[in-house]
Order: C-alpha cells, then structure tokens, then sequence
C-alpha cells in the first residue's frame, strides 16, 4: 500500500527520514505500527485500479 506523510519522521526501520507529502510504499502491518506510534503521522492512499 502507499502512504502518505503529513508530519516529519525519522523511519528508524528504513533508516530514512520521512518529510511532509513524501510516498511510499509500506505493509498494511507497518501501516498499523507507524499509527500506532506516531497517529496522524502517515495516511493511506487510495489505490486506483485500472480498469
């Protein structure tokens, strides 16, 4: 899944840091441990299928 940043973070799992409206991709199981760590921090992209 893509998401989508809306506060400034360092990712310690991909060693990065994470800046405002930046994406990328991540588990839906990562998805959960950002939120429940840092709420807010990241948001769930909708992805568009092709059809």
């Amino acid at each position: 899944m893509k998401l989508k940043v809306n506060a400034v973070f360092d990712d310690v799992k991909e060693n990065v840091r994470r800046d405002v409206g930046e994406i990328f991709e991540a588990t839906a199981t990562r998805f959960k441990e950002l939120e429940k760590k840092l709420p807010g921090f990241v948001e769930k992209l909708e992805e568009k299928e092709d059809k």
